[in-house]
């Protein structure tokens, strides 16, 4: 289907860059809450995890955004790949 957005590369997505993506999908007023929100979860997720798991040294975290601008985490993955 070529209406979705697919972030699997194997999955027969591609890799793209950050904010070209947000700039051609989202309005203006939206970039700097969604860009925001993604550092948030980068930032607190990996220590939260951590504080309860001990370290994991590498994290994963697939994040989705939709199109409305709604950021979501996906799923976590310790030694992602």
């Amino acid at each position: 289907n070529t209406d979705t957005i697919t972030s699997n590369l194997h999955g027969g997505g591609h890799a793209t860059t950050f904010r070209p993506f947000l700039k051609q999908n989202y309005p203006e007023e939206l970039l700097s809450t969604i860009t925001d929100q993604i550092k948030r979860i980068s930032t607190l997720v990996p220590k939260l995890i951590e504080e309860n798991h001990g370290p994991l040294l590498e994290l994963g975290l697939d994040i989705g955004i939709d199109r409305q601008g709604s950021v979501w985490l996906l799923e976590v993955n310790s030694k992602p790949g």
